[in-house]
C-alpha cells in the first residue's frame, strides 16, 4: 500500500494500494523507504467496489496495459502535495514532528464469522500498558523522545463490526470499510480527524491473510 493521490472525474482518492512493476520498486527501494518516492501514471484507473450497507468504496488503483509510470523529483512531489487545499487534513502523507507526545487510534475489526484473537482490553494493554508494550518499546528505544498515547484514556480501543464473511474480502478493501463504520460510530467525518496515528486489528481468515503479517505505508497514518 502507498500513499497514492489519484485524481479520477476530479475527486481524490488517498491511501489506496496498487501494484507497481517489480523493477521499479527494486530500483527505487531506497527512496521509498525514505517514504519520497513520487511517481506520475498516466491512464490509471481507480477501482472500486460495492459492499452491501456501505456502497462503494474506492478500494486499489490498477495500471492498464500500456500505462506508464515515470519519476518525478522530489522536490516536484513535494510541491505537488502541498497544490491540494487543505493537505494536512486530507492527503495520507504527514509531516510530523519525530519527538514528543503522538496520540494513537487503535481499532478493532470483526466480521461476521471471524473476529480478532485479542480482546480490546489486551490490544490496549499491548499498546499501551506499562510493561512490554508498543508504547513503552518506542519510549525505550528513542530514549524518552517519542511518547504514544491513546486517543481517549478511557476508550484506548474502538470495536469495529463490518458486515460480511471473512473470506469475502482483503486487507485492502477491509479497511476503508473498518474506518468508515467507525467514523459513523464516533460522529465524525474521519477516524483521522481523532488522532495522529492509526492502528487498525483486522480479523483472520481474509482471501489474502497467507500473503502478510502487517501492513502499513511510509509517511502515512497507518
Amino acid at each position: 500500500m502507498c500513499d497514492l493521490i489519484a485524481e479520477q472525474g476530479g475527486v481524490m482518492a488517498f491511501g489506496l494500494s496498487i501494484d507497481l512493476p517489480q523493477a521499479l520498486v527494486d530500483q527505487h527501494e531506497q527512496a521509498l523507504n525514505r517514504g519520497d518516492w513520487f511517481v506520475n501514471i498516466t491512464d490509471a484507473m481507480v477501482n472500486e467496489q460495492y459492499f452491501e450497507s456501505h456502497g462503494w468504496i474506492r478500494t486499489r488503483v490498477n495500471l492498464p496495459s500500456g500505462s506508464a509510470v515515470t519519476t518525478v523529483a522530489p522536490e516536484i512531489g513535494k510541491m505537488a502535495l502541498h497544490s491540494v487545499k487543505n493537505v494536512s487534513e486530507t492527503v495520507g502523507r504527514r509531516h510530523l514532528q519525530t519527538r514528543g507526545t503522538h496520540t494513537v487510534l487503535v481499532i478493532r475489526v470483526s466480521v461476521s464469522d471471524s473476529t480478532p484473537s485479542l480482546s480490546s482490553s489486551e490490544l490496549a494493554s499491548a499498546f499501551f500498558g506499562k510493561g512490554f508494550s508498543v508504547a513503552t518499546r518506542f519510549s525505550a528505544c528513542s530514549f524518552g523522545a517519542i511518547r504514544f498515547k491513546p486517543y481517549d484514556s478511557s476508550h484506548p480501543v474502538v470495536d469495529v463490526i463490518v458486515k460480511g464473511k471473512a473470506a469475502s474480502f482483503t486487507s485492502s478493501n477491509l479497511w476503508p470499510l473498518a474506518m468508515s463504520v467507525g467514523a459513523s460510530q464516533k460522529h465524525v467525518s474521519s477516524l483521522t480527524n481523532l488522532a495522529e496515528h492509526v492502528a487498525i486489528i483486522i480479523p483472520p481468515g481474509l482471501s489474502d491473510s497467507n500473503q502478510w503479517v502487517a501492513i502499513g505505508s511510509v509517511g502515512g497514518w497507518w
